[in-house]
């Protein structure tokens, strides 16, 4: 199976499949109409032990920049970024009942993302500062090193991780 056949909530599956496998916390699905812009919310610790908190946008097309308003428009989908960052989300976990704000986001999508997009959000990073995009051959090959980055002894050069073995299966449960 590749990952382009997947359909959005498939795509979803995967993410957080993964997300668990590596040990993130709270992972939570927020899909829906009260989703603020956040498809999959999860935390992890940084280097200091810190908690921080990401959200995802799930997409299964490829990300272009274009004038016009559409699903598959890096602009759209930043409109939605910005307002994830500007809105506090309603998480409940066993230290924390309350709202929180995002410190970080992910935009990933099963396609392919054009140059011209890729220069757009990073153009515009002052405005959406800590955001990352993971295209369809990038996500395959995080997941295929699933093991090395569980373990954090994984490189990520600019672009795509470096491969470190071929294992073409997708995330297990």
């Amino acid at each position: 199976m590749t990952l382009r056949k997947l359909d959005e909530p498939q795509l979803r599956t995967v993410i957080i499949s993964l997300l668990k496998y590596i040990d993130a916390q709270n992972i939570t699905n927020m899909h829906g109409s009260r989703e603020k812009g956040i498809d999959v919310y999860f935390e992890t610790l940084d280097i200091f032990g810190n908690k921080l908190r990401w959200g995802i946008q799930v997409k299964t097309e490829d990300l272009i920049c274009s004038a016009r308003s559409s699903n598959k428009n890096v602009v759209t989908i930043l409109n939605q970024v910005q307002m994830a960052f500007s809105k506090r989300i309603r998480i409940m976990t066993s230290d924390r009942p309350g709202e929180v704000y995002i410190d970080g986001f992910y935009i990933i999508t099963s396609g392919n993302v054009t140059s011209e997009a890729v220069e757009y959000i990073y153009d515009n990073r002052n405005k959406y500062p800590n955001i990352h995009i993971i295209d369809g051959n990038s996500l395959m090959e995080i997941i295929k090193n699933k093991d090395y980055l569980k373990q954090r002894k994984i490189e990520f050069p600019i672009g795509s991780p470096k491969v470190l073995f071929n294992d073409n299966s997708l995330l297990k449960d």
